[in-house]
């Protein structure tokens, strides 16, 4: 009698274990609800996953993106970094299926009605001239409204010209490029209005001290050389390709924000270090000041390893009667071992 109650408990035993078994779902595949999605610059979005079959016991997700460094991915929330291209791929932890979404992160779009954009005081008397490129209509008012022009603007730059200009003030729309000359000495400028601005070259005869650039996102190249500038933020530039601020008086320069340079000129400044571990796509560097304050080794140390071709760091200095150029140092072989080309001098451009 115990022996048959005994077998009939084993009976249902097994049966439970193998209905249990059969109730159990291996994942199948995984889906996203979007397989290509666009981005701008500092915006999110949520990609969401659909594992088969729907009773699958384990719905464990993975994300992964391909390039961090143009979007990252967190429990499927996308977060645009930078302009470029990633592929966001979700991964079931069981059977390891995938599913992918190719992202595009676009620059954010251009404001094309500005209003104040430019204020400019020259200090001496002389001739000054004016380069501008867009696809608007400016004002140029000369003399507090007592000489106005107007302009209408293309891709091919428009030079104005006049002498003896003390205050002038420019107001329009999307003005892309910027370029201020002559012989006056310009002592202020105020562009931060102009939030179209592609490229602001303001070198030579210029006595700035300060360059307020922070309203001018879309910035991609900044041309400052030579213009007595005591300080210079570009925190918020992220979109610089290049940067050329030699022959100033910096004492510290930040360009961790910007990730898409390609070229910078820094030399003969006061700069006592400069790190160059988050500008991963820069090809020409030129440093370097008479005084040797720059600690290079840190500064080359931080240089990355990417395969760039013609990538090279100019370096200058004050030689004294008899010494070597100091590129010859043994500590230039950290940057020549990382594929940079070392030349003694200063970048051309």
């Amino acid at each position: 009698m115990k022996k048959r109650r005994f077998f009939k408990l084993m009976v249902i035993v097994l049966l439970l274990v193998i209905v249990s078994t059969s109730c159990k779902k291996n994942v199948s595949s995984v889906t996203l609800d979007k397989t290509t999605l666009t981005l701008v610059e500092g915006k999110s979005e949520t990609l969401t996953a659909t594992v088969e079959p729907d009773k699958a016991e384990n719905k464990s997700i993975t994300w992964s993106s391909n390039n961090p460094a143009v979007a990252t991915v967190i429990n499927g929330i996308v977060n645009a970094i930078s302009e470029g291209t990633a592929i966001i791929t979700a991964t079931t932890e069981d059977n390891n299926k995938t599913a992918t979404c190719n992202v595009t992160v676009i620059p954010p779009s251009i404001d094309l009605v500005t209003e104040k954009e430019m204020n400019l005081l020259l200090s001496t008397e002389g001739e000054v001239k004016f380069e501008f490129a867009g696809t608007g209509t400016i004002i140029i008012d000369w003399d507090y409204g007592r000489d106005i022009d107007t302009f209408t603007l293309s891709s091919k730059p428009l030079i104005c010209e006049r002498e003896n200009a003390y205050y002038i003030t420019i107001t329009g729309k999307n003005v892309s490029y910027l370029n201020i000359g002559g012989d006056g000495h310009v002592i202020y400028l105020d562009v931060s209005g102009n939030t179209a601005l592609t490229e602001l070259i303001c070198r030579e005869r210029i006595a700035l001290r300060g360059l307020d650039v922070s309203k001018n996102i879309h910035l991609k190249k900044l041309d400052c050389y030579r213009s007595n500038l005591t300080n210079l933020d570009v925190s918020k530039n992220t979109a610089l390709t290049e940067l050329y601020c030699g022959n100033n008086d910096l004492t510290s320069l930040d360009i961790s924000n910007n990730t898409k340079l390609t070229h910078l000129v820094c030399c003969d400044n006061r700069l006592s270090s400069l790190d160059l571990s988050k500008n991963t796509k820069l090809k020409i560097l030129s440093c370097g000041d008479d005084s040797r304050s720059l600690d290079l080794i840190p500064l080359l140390e931080s240089l990355h390893t990417n395969s760039i071709a013609g990538k090279t760091v100019y370096y200058t200095s004050f030689i004294p009667i008899g010494d070597e150029i100091p590129t010859n140092d043994p500590h230039w072989d950290i940057a020549r071992n990382k594929g940079w080309n070392v030349e003694w001098g200063i970048y051309n451009y």
